[in-house]
């Protein structure tokens, strides 16, 4: 089958195919939204018995000039090893979140920076590369504004590095899988990617979109209690293919792109999921797909439809990482009769705590995933959120539940709870495994 950026035309074949067209996917966004809160969303899995583990999302993890400088800060240069006190630096901001991320089987999120070690954002072509220069610093240090930092530059965008010792942190704080295919992923070049795969292999996370040069972007595939949990990471573009003058465009295509290059096909992104589930290779698959605009509060119609896409072609989970505010969630009923969770944005795990940053973008949500092995397989059972708030009263600048903050800024969940409804939220204080809305009457 083709593989068309117009979903419609899947729907339709799809459609003629079953002889059910109950679910065509939007075409755009212009829809009158049901007066109310949203209903709770609910999988009939929860009538079944077997097994239950959790996945936890989170969104975007930024780390931009300001909460690097930050971080250098709150390092403890008490610790033996260079890297032990920078990832120390980085862990402060996830430390308020570290115990409970720790509840779930696995956690995932979308990283918005390589993590190049030395390589500054000056670069050269060589063949189909682009080689970033290579400057090097003392090993614990975490900031300078010229290997690592943000520069804007006047370009709109800006090109991001982080110091590599984050990795550990975090797989301090709990993360297993990190998704590496987005805006940024090219910021320092060919061996800037490859530097990251490194640094987040060593600190035994999973990259998710991204490959070495001269390899293929592939699905990763992670056991979970004995659960074969496949990933598929993706991006529509990168930023020097939308910065202000250029940029470094990953000329080796070491990253894994939602279409092909000139191209209305999304074979690029389908293929590695069909080659999870062709092959047998995963019992559920997660896509992690960097889409959408940043500041808006409802998903557009071309992401929508990727995401419904995606669904058809085997995804279980589809999450869309690049929106830096909160989305409303979906179960999408795919035609081989999968029930498919659909989250369009968590919105951001860090950001700037400043004056200049919407109200929006310092509120975010984490996902809470209830999987159960059934006789017929894995399949979502239940779905659940925690309401979350970026800094808080005290000069904290990290994530933390909206429960746990000053009154000032627990007042953040709300815009939360009005998109996702209140009956799928979960309190953090509240005992494990949470209580999550079931479809048994």
């Amino acid at each position: 089958m083709k593989h068309l950026r117009n979903v419609s035309w899947l729907w339709l074949l799809l459609c003629l195919a079953t002889l059910s067209c109950q679910h065509p996917p939007t075409k755009s966004m212009d829809l009158i939204e049901p007066e109310g809160p949203p209903p709770p969303i609910t999988f009939s899995a929860s009538c079944e018995t077997g097994d239950h583990f959790y996945l936890m999302a989170v969104g975007n993890i930024n780390m931009l000039s300001k909460t690097q400088q930050e971080a250098s800060l709150l390092r403890d240069m008490s610790r033996p090893t260079a890297i032990e006190r920078v990832s120390s630096g980085f862990f402060a901001f996830f430390s308020r979140m570290a115990d409970f991320l720790k509840n779930a089987d696995f956690v995932m999120g979308n990283l918005n920076s390589p993590l190049a070690e030395n390589l500054t954002s000056d670069f050269y072509i060589d063949g189909d590369r682009e080689i970033c220069n290579y400057t090097e610093l003392p090993p614990d240090q975490l900031y300078d504004g010229l290997v690592y930092g943000s520069e804007l530059e006047n370009t709109g965008y800006p090109e991001v590095n982080t110091h590599p010792a984050l990795a550990y942190a975090l797989r301090q704080a709990g993360f297993a899988a990190v998704q590496t295919a987005n805006l940024n992923a090219s910021d320092r070049g060919s061996n800037g990617i490859d530097l990251t795969i490194d640094a987040f292999r060593e600190a035994g996370l999973s990259p998710v979109g991204t490959a070495k040069y001269g390899q293929a972007p592939e699905g990763v595939v992670v056991e979970v209690k004995g659960v074969r949990v496949g990933f598929v990471g993706a991006t529509l573009n990168l930023g020097g293919e939308v910065r202000y003058g250029g940029g470094k465009v990953d000329l080796a295509g070491q990253v894994s792109k939602i279409y092909a290059k000139d191209s209305n096909e999304m074979y690029p992104v389908t293929t590695q999921i069909e080659r999870l589930r062709i092959k047998n290779l995963a019992d559920f698959v997660v896509a992690m797909i960097n889409m959408g605009s940043a500041n808006s509060k409802s998903p557009a119609g071309d992401v929508v439809n990727v995401a419904y896409a995606l669904a058809e072609y085997g995804a279980d989970l589809v999450l869309i990482t690049r929106p830096g505010q909160v989305q409303k969630m979906e179960k999408y009923l795919a035609f081989d009769g999968r029930e498919v969770l659909i989250c369009y944005s968590l919105g951001n795990f860090t950001n700037l705590v400043d004056t200049t940053i919407p109200e929006q973008q310092l509120s975010s949500a984490l996902a809470i995933i209830e999987l159960t092995k059934t006789d017929s397989g894995i399949k979502i059972s239940g779905v659940g959120y925690v309401p979350l708030t970026i800094g808080d009263a005290s000069g904290f600048s990290g994530p933390l539940p909206t429960d746990w903050a000053d009154p000032n800024y627990a007042k953040r969940s709300q815009s939360v709870v009005d998109i996702f409804g209140p009956l799928n939220r979960v309190y953090p204080d509240a005992p494990w495994p949470p209580k999550l809305p079931s479809a048994c009457k």
